[in-house]
């Protein structure tokens, strides 16, 4: 298991592991970030389509993790709530 990843339990008691659901959204906005780029790109319909499939994946991963109820945790910045 990568850094990643973390552990959880279903509904019905069986063990596994999601994606950290505070990395999913950091690669959630990156692929948002380049959506936004890709249509300066000389390929811009498949810059589209690859941020746009990354996108997809980022938040898949996400609600997966948010099923199993595994809440992202960010480290405090020292900034306050």
């Amino acid at each position: 298991m990568d850094g990643h990843q973390v552990w959880a339990v279903d509904a019905s008691g069986v063990i596994g592991y999601v994606t950290d659901p505070a990395h999913a959204l950091e690669q959630l906005g990156e692929a948002l970030d380049d959506f936004t780029e890709s249509r300066e790109m000389a390929t811009a319909e498949y810059g589209t389509m690859c941020s746009l499939r990354n996108t997809v994946d980022a938040f898949r991963e996400y609600a997966a993790a948010f099923l199993m109820g595994v809440a992202p945790v960010f480290f405090d910045s020292g900034r306050g709530p």
